[in-house]
């Protein structure tokens, strides 16, 4: 069966939510509290069925893991010239960066305070404000060009699962 790597993480987060779902029946229904045998309830937990359930589910979602790992490791990203991989790690460092440059963009050339002591304080940027929000828009600019290359390479690349 094939499926594109967006298909493959949509897949993996349903899969860890039914394992959620599994682990959480087994913690609510694991134990019985009881004051005498006929207040006792079956509740249905079979130790050794929910242990399976989980354990299909942790080799499903390594099995699709894995084949995502391979994509994103080998299968190149159109205009950038890295991995999937690559491009996530750059896209981590872009959004570093554009934290720190929107701070930066949104300082005030000169500004003043007076301090506890009653002195006045002046704050000056030793950087021109304006080449800095340039900047910002060229990494906003990039930023969402990679984020449109890496939806549809997701999109397009399909993997043999």
């Amino acid at each position: 069966m094939k499926l594109c790597n967006s298909e493959i993480i949509k897949k993996v987060k349903d899969l860890e939510e039914q394992k959620k779902r599994a682990l959480a029946e087994e913690r609510n229904n694991c134990c019985s509290t009881y004051q005498t045998e006929s207040d006792l309830i079956d509740l249905g937990y079979n130790f050794a069925a929910t242990r399976k359930i989980i354990a299909r589910i942790d080799n499903e979602v390594g099995r699709l893991k894995h084949a995502l790992n391979v994509a994103n490791a080998t299968v190149i990203v159109p205009d950038f010239n890295r991995t999937i991989g690559e491009c996530l790690v750059y896209m981590a460092q872009l959004n570093n960066e554009k934290h720190i440059l929107e701070t930066m963009a949104s300082r005030k050339a000169k500004s003043r305070i007076t301090n506890y002591g009653g002195v006045v304080e002046f704050t000056i940027t030793n950087y021109d404000i304006e080449e800095c929000k340039i900047k910002l828009g060229q990494l906003n600019e990039t930023i969402r060009r990679l984020q449109i290359a890496l939806d549809r390479i997701n999109l397009e690349h399909m993997c043999e699962i």
